[in-house]
This record gives C-alpha cells, structure tokens and sequence, in this order.
C-alpha cells in the first residue's frame, strides 16, 4: 500500500477532494441512518411491544377513562388492560425551591406490562395511594441532587396531586426508543378528575389480547359496544358523527401512525425519516461518483506502475485485489472521519430533528456499517481496477494506453453528479419559499406587537377551583407598564383554539374553532366585522362568512345548532385559526365568543405594546413573576412570546426539514465543484498538446478557454434537462403534505438550473482559461 500513499501524496487535490466528499457523506449517512434506525425502533424495544394494543377511535389513539372496564368487560379475548393519562401537571416545593412537573397517571399494573427500571419499590406495590409519586431519574436528581429521594415528602402549591406527595421509587428516564414523552413523576390514575366515559381521547388503555386472538374481531365488538353505549355514536365517519369507528394500534406502530395523538404519546413523521435518508444516500452516490470519475481519471498516472508489476508477475486478478484493497482502505479511513464528525454533530442534528439519535453500537448496526463499507469500497474500486488491469503491460510502456473510455464513463458520472446537486438546489430553494409563505400567510387578523401569556395555571386552586380575581391581579399592574397600550382576558386565542362541536341535525356534527375573547381582545385582533345582528354581549358568537354560510344564521334567525347551542351576533371576515400548518376539514369551520370579566377558566392574557419590543417583553415577563409570587407564594415563570414568534415557532420541524435539506445540497455543491475542478484540471492537462499546437496556428486564448469549457458546460445542460421531470415530482411530493402551499415553483428550478452552471463556469473556467494562457512554446517542449 506504500505506492499508493505515494499516489495520495503527490496527488495532494485528488485526495483532498475525495476524503472531503466521502468523510462528509458517510458523516451524514451514519447520522441520518441512526436516526432512522432510532426512529423506526420507538415503541418496538419492550418486551411487550407486540402483545399491547392502545384502544382508540376512528381518528385519534385513547378513549375513555372506563371505555375498557365497561365495554370491554364483555369481550373475553381481552386479557388486561393498563391506563395511562397524560399531561398531568403539579407546582411542586421541596423546602424553598420551587418546581414545575410533567407527568402521567397510571394504573397499579403499569410495570407488569411496560419494563422499566424501578428502584425503591417492588413494581407490584407502586401508587396504592394517591398520594405516591415515583420520581424519573433527572427529575430526582435537579430535585434531591445526590440525596436518596426514597421517602421524602414534596409539598404540591396547585395542580392535580393531593396537597402534599411522598417519593416511593425513582424510574429510569425514558429513552430514545420510548414511545412516551419525558415525564417528571409518574402519579397514581386515582387522582384523575377525568369523566368515566366523556373526555375521549384524554386517557389511552393499553390492552393485551388472548393467544390467538385477532385483533380485527375484536376491534369489531369494541366499535359495537361503542355504538351501543353511546347512542349518537357512529361506524364511520361518513355521518359526520362527533365521534366515530374504532382502532387498535400496535405499541410498535403508535410513532408513526397517522390517528391523532395526545399526551403521552410522541409522535413521528415517516415520511421526513425518509426524505432525510434519501437526500443522504443521494449525497452518498454523489461522493462514489466523484471518487470513481476522479480515479478513473488518474489511472493513466498509475498505469506504469500497474504495469511494471504486471511484467513482476503479478496477475490481472491481483492488480484488481490490489485496486479494491486500496479502496476499502481508504473508504475505511474516510468512514472514521465520518464517525468523529457524525459524534460531533449529534447534538445539532438531536436539536434540528427534535429527536433523541442513538449512536450507541449494536452488533447489528457493527454488522450492517462493514457491509456497507464493503459495498462502498466494490463500488469505488472495481471500474478503475478493471480499466488498468484490461490493459497490456507492453501497451502502457510504449505509451499506447488510451483515456477515450474513461473520459466518456467520466461524462457520465459528470453528468449524473450534476444532477444530483441541480436537484437539490430545486428542492431546496422550493422548500424555502414554501417556509416563506408560512412564515408570512396571513391570517386574517392583527398579531404585530401581541403578546400572548398563558396563564391558565396561575389561577388554578389545589382544589381544582378558579380565582378569576388573580387574572385581574395580573391584568392591572401590565397596565401600569408604560410599554403597554392594553391588557385582554381571553379563554382561548385563535392562534391556540380548539373546536367545538355544533350539530346542524340529529346525526350530523359540525364543529367551530372558537376563540374566547373579551371585547378588548376582540378589538386588539382585528376582526373586520360584515354584518350585526345584535349587541355582542357575553356568550354570544361571531361567526365567519364561510361558517354563516353552513349554518345560515340571520337577524331574525341567530341561534343556530339543533338545540340552539350558540346564539350569533353578527358576521366577520373569515380568518386563520391555529397555526399555518392546521387544515381544516370539511366541517370544522371558524367563530369567536365573547366573554367578559366573570369568565371563569381564562387560559390567556393578550397585551398590546409599543415601543421597543424586546424591552417590552423583558417588562411583561418581570410582571409576571412578581405577581405569581404574591399570588402563589412560588417564583413561577409564566410562559409570556409574541404570538408572531409562537406562530413562527410552529413550523420549526418543516423549517429543520428544510435547513437539513439546505446543509446537504451546500456540500452537494461542494463535491461537485470540487470534483469538476478536479477534472477540469486532469482534461486541461490532457488537452495541453492539443491547446498548444491550435495557439500556434492561431487560436485565441478566448477561444481555447471556451473549447476546453464547452463540454463541461453541455454536460450541465444534458444534467438540467434529465432534472426537469425530476424536479417537478420530488417539488410535487413535498408540497402535497401542506394544507397552505403555495403555486408550483417553476423559479425554483429555473434558479436552480442557473445556479448550477454557475457553479460549473466557475469550477471549470478558472482552469481552463490557466491552461490556455500558458505559451505554446512550454507546452510543446515539456511534450
């Protein structure tokens, strides 16, 4: 191997190039394929991963708190059963600190179910009272720092635990591979003030199902108990039923299953998984094109060497050992820069991905890497191998060996290269400007210089009551800020709604996003009003032109709904509701309802600012503290941002998308114009005979720096018109996925297509316009 570290050597550009390509690919391929593996492996790692069933309705996982000991209760192929409810919430003190808790409630059998580490306790003996909580690892720790916390009594200011809860056991945190979000504690199911059989979708049931059981039928006699139980209950969704259909879904298929999913559960996008593991593999393909071209391309340099071991008696199947030998040795060396670099930027792609990457070796992650490295290396080295060794030792030494070949498989890999990257930069650029039009869609209502602070548990009581007194508390002294124009009570904002069910007829459900909001967020907003009916007083709804359409409210006719559920005040311009990423389906349609002071569960304060924005939300976040401390006696931070920034924040996961797609498709680009430069340098060098004897009959340097660029140049254009119809699938595929998308973006790859040969001109032209400069005269004396 000494020869060809020799080679390396002497060729300092060739190798830079290629240990920078394939370094870098094989970087974001094992990051990307961890995060695949990681991703498609939640739920699938406990003992039980096949045997659990969460119960769940014909759109979302979860039912009711009772559904399976009621329903269920007649069905015997179910075996067990374990609930579990998700985002309970506790202000919790341990002497003077204080702290705020996520958690779940659980049944007694949670850990004869789901494997996890316990210490402290038996798994048998956990949550017999309700007021034992089991503390996760990290929680315990910023807690009791270094204290054993078995034991020690926590002291609950407001939430849903009892007034005071004792530390019975420590859990494992739950990990990469865990379908259930972080949690703080974990509490008994005993203090859930959930409704037996209302509050769907607030509570999953896992079931376990008897040997040879199909979970078909079963799901079948659970829809029947439903349709049963609930009179108004549907089979489907063709009804438009309030709630319909039934689901059992697999602990290893909740990730990426498309029901809607509540607390606990994570929820995954199969579909970015895959994007982001094809854009790395293409990046992949894109290095292996530039190593085999670049080598193919320096074959001629080893030819002598090739053939002087030839006539040493070495046979062609050695010369091609030989070529694959060095291949995977130096696929080996770039896989561990890959792996240094893939450690490096775990955390960024963790942050970016908003997931949890495991990097930690398995045997059969060990087993598949070598395979792969194997394939890598056959790949890279087999075609320069067989061009140096198909020819005769005596044929290189008299200087017969001919490049004709490897210049037209060059093309190719030039033109396929090119490809790649003029596709990316399509695709990214249409990404961008998708993000674009999110960021800025508008809404049909003023947000500039709204702060939205959720204050809902400010209010709460431990005793689960509300003190609308506090809110008025809070709502007077941001008042007194001199940055603040006015202060609005709201239940709900429209940027943070949820929908309300109103019935049009006995059996068909129609459903309203329904903002609550004083008449002073009302006016902040700026709903531009069409019509009046009456005065908008307390409980009375504005609806949308579009809603009005559907439940043809009037004048003389303003209550609407079945039961006369909701009476109208008037109409407004229809509006956005929730964030840019929501799409509405064919009966959820937009409203507001009016409240006043006496409104009992207030979720937000809305404050209007002016001046600096910055300071004014660094006044508003002081305010806050200080008045939680009077009020609850806690430093407490009340979640306080501009609903701009909240709405911003929304599309994080498209935009993380987008800025990982950008990163690939910037070393795309960087490979390729690497690699054409690389080549450029390699033909130029090849043409210099040629170059120097049409400069002698006269060509220009003009004309020669064009002569040695054109075919560059044809190949980029061969390259853009393969990536037309490419383009627009790919661009078509990913726009599909947004409610709010915008017209196909033929800019996109017209700026894509232009980029690209601006990146060939400036790869290629530099060099050849070098080579032309040079005097005849030289070239034809070092010839």
């Amino acid at each position: 191997m000494k020869s060809f570290f020799n080679f390396l050597s002497r060729n300092k550009l060739y190798a830079v190039i290629e240990i920078f390509g394939l370094s870098v690919s094989l970087g974001f391929i094992i990051l990307l394929a961890a995060y695949a593996h990681t991703e498609y492996n939640i739920g699938a790692r406990q003992p039980n991963s096949e045997r659990l069933y969460v119960v769940g309705a014909g759109e979302f996982l979860g039912m009711t708190l009772e559904t399976v000991p009621i329903i269920g209760a007649s069905i015997p192929e179910i075996t067990s059963y374990t609930r579990i409810e998700g985002k309970v919430e506790a202000d919790l003190l341990f002497g003077e600190e204080f702290y705020h808790g996520y958690g779940i409630g659980v049944d007694t059998n949670f850990f004869e179910l789901f494997d996890y580490d316990l210490r402290g306790i038996h798994k048998k003996d956990i949550l017999r009272s309700k007021n034992e909580v089991i503390l996760s690892e990290s929680f315990a720790r910023s807690v009791f720092g270094k204290e054993d916390p078995i034991g020690k009594s926590l002291k609950v200011v407001s939430g849903e635990l009892p007034e005071s809860v004792v530390v019975i056991g420590v859990i494992e945190d739950f990990g990469p591979y865990d379908v259930f979000k972080n949690v703080d504690f974990i509490c008994s199911l005993k203090n859930s003030k959930l409704a037996p059989m209302d509050n769907f979708g607030a509570l999953a049931t896992f079931i376990t199902l008897a040997e040879g059981a199909s979970p078909e039928d079963v799901n079948e006699k659970l829809l029947e108990g439903y349709m049963k139980y609930w009179s108004w209950y549907g089979k489907d969704g063709s009804t438009g039923s309030f709630l319909w259909g039934s689901s059992l879904t697999r602990l290893d298929e909740i990730y990426f299953s498309n029901l809607e999913k509540y607390s606990p559960f994570r929820s995954g996008n199969i579909r970015q998984v895959n994007i982001l593991l094809i854009v790395a593999l293409v990046l992949l393909v894109s290095a292996i094109f530039n190593y085999v071209n670049l080598t193919v391309a320096q074959t001629g340099k080893r030819a002598k060497e090739m053939a002087t071991r030839r006539l040493l008696g070495s046979s062609r199947i050695h010369i091609i050992l030989r070529y694959l030998g060095e291949s995977f040795l130096f696929t080996t060396g770039c896989f561990a820069v890959g792996c240094l670099l893939s450690y490096s930027f775990l955390p960024v792609f963790d942050r970016i991905l908003q997931a949890r990457i495991s990097l930690t070796p398995e045997a059969s992650s060990v087993m598949a890497a070598l395979a792969v490295l194997i394939l890598i290396s056959v790949i890279s080295g087999i075609m320069p191998a067989f061009i140096v060794s198909k020819y005769k030792p005596i044929d290189v030494v008299k200087g017969n060996f001919s490049f004709r070949g490897k210049m037209g498989m060059g093309r190719v890999f030039i033109i396929l290269q090119n490809l790649i990257s003029v596709v990316l930069v399509s695709v990214a650029l249409a990404m961008m400007l998708q993000i674009h039009h999110l960021a800025t869609l508008p809404l049909g209502y003023n947000t500039e210089n709204l702060i939205q602070i959720s204050v809902w548990s400010l209010s709460q009581q431990p005793d689960g009551g509300y003190n609308s007194s506090k809110q008025h508390i809070l709502r007077q002294r941001l008042n007194e800020l001199p940055q603040v124009k006015d202060v609005a009570l709201c239940g709900q904002i429209p940027a943070r709604c949820a929908l309300n069910g109103c019935p049009l007829e006995v059996d068909k459900m129609y459903y309203l996003a329904m903002p609550t909001l004083d008449s002073t967020a009302f006016k902040m907003f700026g709903f531009n009003v069409l019509e009046r009916f009456s005065d908008p007083s307390a409980d009375k709804i504005w609806l949308t032109r579009k809603a009005q359409g559907v439940f043809n409210a009037t004048a003389d006719k303003p209550k609407i709904g079945v039961d006369s559920r909701y009476e109208v005040c008037g109409v407004i311009e229809d509006y956005h509701s929730q964030d840019a990423i929501f799409e509405p389906k064919g009966n959820e349609y937009n409203s507001v309802k009016m409240i006043d002071g006496s409104y009992p569960y207030i979720g937000f304060q809305v404050v209007e600012i002016t001046g600096d924005k910055d300071a004014a939300l660094e006044s508003v976040k002081r305010v806050c503290d200080e008045v939680a401390k009077e009020v609850l006696g806690v430093h407490k931070t009340l979640e306080a941002q501009y609903i701009d920034d909240y709405l911003y924040g929304q599309i994080k996961g498209k935009r993380d998308t987008m800025s990982l797609v950008i990163a690939f498709m910037i070393v795309s680009v960087i490979i390729s114009a690497l690699g054409l430069l690389a080549m450029s340098v390699y033909y130029t060098r090849q043409q210099s005979r040629q170059t120097a004897v049409r400069k002698v009959y006269g060509s220009t340097t003009v004309e020669e720096t064009g002569r040695l660029s054109r075919s560059f140049m044809i190949l980029s254009g061969v390259s853009i018109l393969i990536s037309i119809p490419i383009n627009i699938c790919f661009i078509r595929i990913y726009l599909q996925d947004f409610a709010n998308r915008i017209d196909f973006p033929v800019t996109a790859m017209i700026v894509g297509s232009l980029f690209s040969l601006l990146v060939v001109f400036v790869s290629v032209c530099g060099c050849s316009h070098s080579a032309a400069l040079q005097n005849p005269v030289d070239m034809l004396t070092k010839e």
